[in-house]
């Protein structure tokens, strides 16, 4: 089974998905003009995680901007990997924010108030574009 990498640009986040680590990672800005049609190969990306021996599935979460189109495929994302939990998988996430990024914090907390799953809520001492480096 072949890794996903998505090539962030001005619009959009980095995203892969890694089958042999286990790992998704969104990280950066998201504002698409079409979140449903950049997001869609992301989402079939991590619902293979089922048809690996995998047994723990880690997500981190280092979005700096996402708009409301954005918010609702990073729904769809999480509750994706809620299914993948249900189904017998270790998953873990991690949301990255910035420090004093109170609003990051609140929208991960709501996000984890939406979902059957805890959230490891992870304060970044940095600023900008180094958010995007730390996982």
């Amino acid at each position: 089974m072949n890794n996903f990498y998505q090539l962030p640009t001005a619009k959009t986040a980095q995203i892969s998905v890694n089958y042999t680590t286990g790992t998704m990672e969104l990280r950066g800005a998201s504002n698409p003009e079409n979140a449903i049609t950049f997001f869609k190969p992301t989402l079939e990306a991590v619902k293979s995680f089922n048809e690996t021996d995998r047994r723990d599935v880690t997500a981190n979460f280092a979005l700096q901007y996402f708009n409301t189109s954005s918010a609702r495929c990073i729904y769809l994302l999480l509750e994706t990997l809620n299914e993948l939990r249900s189904s017998g998988k270790k998953v873990t996430i991690n949301w990255f924010y910035e420090e004093d990024d109170f609003d990051m914090l609140e929208t991960g907390q709501d996000f984890e108030n939406l979902m059957d799953m805890s959230f490891s809520f992870k304060e970044v001492k940095t600023s900008g574009d180094d958010l995007v480096q730390i996982i």
